[in-house]
């Protein structure tokens, strides 16, 4: 009788194996885990652009509450927070002002730093005046500040992972600038 030698793998070389594919598997789940995370981060960012964007439109266009004032809208950024729609009313400067939801979304990412002229600033609001809708910013207290101003959103999960929203304090025109890829 004639028994063939089957060839099998040794315990050994499936235990490499499995151990090389669950090493491929968790740096797939962890480039994944950090594509997400970033994408919130730009998302966020798009959107604050998206509504910064809208709201100089709607100034500049002349818009007006009820009674026919002129309304001031922009922003609020706050460390540590996601933005805010910013409302007022406008009176040769912005007054009683408003913070109202817009619609940001994604779980972890939030207004990192904020830079107003070379000064951090723990919070600001950013308006755009009427009627030709330039950008004035303003402590809580009501103190102008000066200067381009800088939003840097992040991640809570991932430090890395940040985007740039810059103001222009002369035209009001803001910009993204993302080097989250590089």
């Amino acid at each position: 009788m004639n028994l063939k030698k089957h060839k099998a793998f040794t315990m050994i070389e499936l235990v490499i194996v499995i151990t090389v594919i669950g090493i491929l598997a968790s740096a797939i789940f962890l480039d994944f885990r950090h594509a997400k995370q970033r994408q919130e981060v730009a998302l966020m960012a798009d959107q604050t652009l998206a509504m910064m964007q809208q709201t100089q439109a709607e100034v500049r266009s002349g818009k007006v509450d009820e009674e026919g004032e002129f309304i001031c809208e922009g922003a609020f950024f706050e460390v540590g927070k996601t933005p805010n729609l910013a409302k007022g009313l406008f009176n040769r400067n912005c007054l009683d002002w408003q913070k109202l939801p817009y619609g940001f979304t994604t779980a972890g990412a939030y207004v990192k730093n904020i830079d107003v002229g070379g000064v951090d600033a723990p919070k600001i609001w950013a308006f755009f005046i009427p009627p030709d809708g330039r950008i004035t910013f303003y402590d809580d207290g009501g103190s102008r500040f000066i200067g381009e101003t800088t939003i840097i959103f992040g991640h809570r999960q991932d430090e890395k992972a940040e985007v740039e929203l810059k103001i222009s304090h002369l035209t009001g025109q803001a910009a993204l600038h993302n080097d989250l890829y590089e």
